[in-house]
């Protein structure tokens, strides 16, 4: 009597670490759901990040109740029962009447449920696996979008300097001129200009900077790029390796 209340003991441990595991799961990945934001690529990120990040306590909390359903069932079996209860069907159990026939139907219908929640946890992944694909290519567009609005803004901004350059009195010129000087070393100090030479020096100092502005973007838009297709990458490896643990579960 002692060995089986300790053993009922042990099996209401277990799955009731399983059930906190996987409320702690829930809980995780329900504060990164909300604000609902189905149309950002960071939203799609930050959610698909936080389940794969902690994915392995539903695993192991699936596990756990998993492995408390077959104990009970195996008590139940192992109590005096017929060995063949397990052939019959939960509907022609619990139409016998007898207490431990209906005890086994529904920890036979335990064992199903558990298995289809590891059999949907498994697809869900998958899904989500396939999800980082169209989360990449729209966090991608909206970089392009972005960089490129940057870009045509600051050319935009070097056409409207050049007209000014052009249009500006000659006393202007040499008011920009001297600041241009007075940010250069001593060694790069050139000859005295005429103004039609300062012009075309402060033009090209112009251009030179926007190529560097360019430049920069670019470096940034590459190393955003990466860094998307390095997570969506993570993502998908931890979630099929992860769908893989769900679907053996369900396979038990």
């Amino acid at each position: 009597m002692t060995q089986s209340s300790n053993s009922f003991g042990n099996v209401k441990l277990i799955r009731r670490c399983g059930r906190v595991l996987i409320g702690v799961f829930i809980l995780a990945v329900a504060s990164n759901i909300f604000p609902l934001n189905l149309r950002s690529p960071d939203w799609g990120f930050g959610l698909s990040n936080s389940i794969v990040n902690s994915a392995s306590l539903a695993l192991v909390g699936m596990c756990l109740l998993r492995y408390s359903a077959w104990l009970d069932l195996q008590a139940l079996t192992e109590s005096g029962a017929n060995p063949q209860i397990l052939l019959y069907t939960t509907e022609e159990l619990e139409r016998s009447g007898n207490s431990e026939d209906i005890a086994i139907a529904n920890q036979i219908k335990t064992e199903f449920n558990i298995k289809r929640l590891a059999i949907v946890g498994a697809i869900s992944l998958v899904l989500m696996a396939t999800w980082q694909a169209l989360l990449v290519l729209a966090a991608t567009e909206r970089i392009t979008a972005e960089s490129s609005s940057v870009i045509s803004g600051s050319d935009k901004q070097v056409q409207e300097v050049e007209q000014r350059i052009q249009g500006a009195p000659d006393q202007v010129i040499d008011a920009e001129w001297k600041k241009f000087q007075a940010n250069l070393a001593p060694s790069l100090f050139t000859t005295e200009l005429d103004t039609a030479a300062k012009r075309k020096e402060l033009f090209e100092d112009l251009k030179k900077k926007n190529k560097q502005l360019r430049l920069s973007i670019e470096q940034q838009v590459a190393g955003a790029r990466w860094n998307l297709a390095r997570n969506a990458l993570r993502v998908c490896l931890m979630a099929i390796t992860y769908a893989w643990g769900f679907y053996g579960i369900y396979k038990l």
